[in-house]
């Protein structure tokens, strides 16, 4: 087995579970160790700036690995990296769908990483402030934006 590179001195900044209970996440330092829930075996580690679960797949994740680049995970084996249409990414959301937050506007994608909207649209010149509203719908079954 190999030993993942952040031991016990590592600071823990984030602790998260996966959708049921099986798998959780330590994240610190610029990297994660996921571990499963019962016997705190080391499932996968790698380095990440944000880490998010997929509420659909018990071992489906995403990971911010640089502010250009998000890597998408699913049972636990590396899916996809994502070609982001904006600048920076800012924060990842997780759950249903897969959310990336940029400076002026928030990127939606499906879990096997096909483009669903940016939001809002460039016509609106308010800030992200109704952005954790639409999450909330999202979070619903069968949620959809209508800004």
């Amino acid at each position: 087995m190999i030993n993942p590179p952040c031991d016990s001195t590592c600071l823990r900044q984030a602790l998260h579970h996966n959708c049921n209970g099986q798998f959780i996440v330590v994240c610190g330092d610029g990297e994660y160790i996921i571990y499963t829930s019962q016997a705190l075996r080391n499932k996968a580690f790698g380095s990440a700036l944000d880490f998010v679960w997929s509420s659909q797949g018990t071992g489906d994740y995403a990971v911010k690995e640089s502010f250009s680049r998000v890597r998408t995970f699913k049972s636990f084996k590396d899916h996809k990296q994502i070609n982001l249409p904006i600048t920076s990414a800012d924060a990842l959301f997780g759950g249903v769908c897969l959310a990336v937050k940029g400076g002026d506007s928030v990127v939606f994608f499906d879990w096997e990483v096909h483009f669903r909207r940016v939001w809002p649209p460039c016509s609106l010149p308010h800030s992200l402030t109704a952005f954790p509203t639409v999450l909330a719908r999202l979070a619903r079954p069968g949620g959809r934006i209508h800004p």
